[in-house]
């Protein structure tokens, strides 16, 4: 009653009920709610004033952030409203600034950022001391600089010419296309081309992450066999090329014509040389036949098999895969799903 009074008392003026027939409580609530209005003005007031003096907070002005930013307001088109192409309002400027270069059939930042990688690369490797020793800090960094430079032998390289393929390949068996052949030691040659020269014409070998427990890695193995779990060895960039022999006729002789040339320069004789390339142009086509379509490979499901040892050991009786050459103690009964340290895998 009091506080009624006061207020009552408060809002006449001139004999004037303000107030007028009005309850406690909905006076009650009034105040409250003015109350509350001027709580909540305060608060915006604070958090407005608070916000003036901390824009400038929390900004990287870098210069790699500057750089960075003027990249992406230089890359944006804005005379494009984004509403109707947003992908030329946002690289519109990017694209105008770096046409397509010659020979390529694409190119984005990360094309850039790659060519200035490799210019940078290229850099490091070339350089060398006014004595002419590689100024590299370490055996690695000198074997690097090393192995480019020979790269760069142009003169030693047309001296030697196909000499030193010719003697790889007498080292590992002979081809029948150059002269003597030792057609008993294929697995030998495999094991080779798949080891030390990473060729894997047929399989690949590897250790990853297991898709279904990344606590431990696989032992991968790809196949060009049916019995494949992944398949790998097609020298085209697709089946499809193999296949569709009328779209791509043009394509498939060039390939042979390639092959049958290389055989020619290394010491093959024309006739044969055409003749067995045609056969192994047939035979990766046989390959390319079996072969899962990449549109039926995106199901993970279909090409996840995890074997044991001693299953691996029987579907691929074929290559000779030998128990006691597999090596990290693994037993018959564990599955490739192991936590591997220097573990090798290798074909009798």
């Amino acid at each position: 009653k009091a506080l009624l009074c006061i207020f009552q008392v408060g809002f006449r003026k001139g004999g004037v009920d303000i107030l007028g027939r009005r309850t406690q409580l909905e006076v009650l609530l009034s105040v409250m709610l003015l109350v509350a209005l001027l709580a909540l003005l305060a608060c915006l007031v604070v958090l407005g004033l608070g916000f003036n003096s901390d824009s400038g907070r929390g900004l990287c002005l870098s210069e790699a952030c500057v750089t960075v930013a003027s990249q992406i307001v230089e890359a944006m088109d804005r005379s494009a409203d984004p509403c109707q192409d947003f992908y030329q309002f946002a690289c519109g400027g990017w694209m105008r600034k770096n046409p397509l270069p010659d020979g390529r059939s694409r190119w984005s930042t990360f094309n850039s950022i790659w060519e200035q990688n490799q210019a940078l690369l290229k850099h490091l490797l070339g350089m060398l001391k006014e004595n002419g020793t590689f100024n590299g800090t370490s055996e690695a960094e000198r074997k690097t600089q090393s192995y480019y430079l020979s790269c760069l032998n142009t003169q030693r390289i047309e001296e030697l010419g196909s000499q030193p393929l010719i003697d790889l390949i007498t080292k590992i068996g002979g081809w029948n296309m150059t002269g003597p052949w030792d057609k008993d030691n294929f697995m030998e040659v495999l094991k080779m081309v798949s080891g030390p020269y990473r060729a894997q014409p047929f399989f690949s070998v590897g250790v990853s992450t297991d898709p279904k427990n990344s606590n431990s890695n696989v032992i991968q193995l790809t196949f060009s066999f049916p019995l494949q779990v992944d398949q790998s060895g097609l020298f085209l960039p697709s089946r499809d090329y193999y296949l569709n022999k009328t779209a791509n006729e043009k394509v498939l002789a060039a390939y042979l014509d390639y092959m049958v040339e290389l055989g020619m320069l290394l010491g093959g004789e024309k006739s044969s040389t055409q003749l067995q390339m045609q056969q192994i142009l047939e035979f990766e086509t046989v390959l390319a036949n079996i072969t899962v379509p990449q549109d039926q490979r995106r199901d993970e499901e279909k090409i996840y098999h995890k074997v044991t040892i001693a299953e691996l050991q029987v579907r691929t009786g074929f290559l000779g895969l030998n128990g006691s050459q597999i090596h990290c103690g693994l037993r018959g009964d564990q599955i490739l799903a192991l936590q591997l340290s220097n573990c090798l895998v290798t074909a009798s």
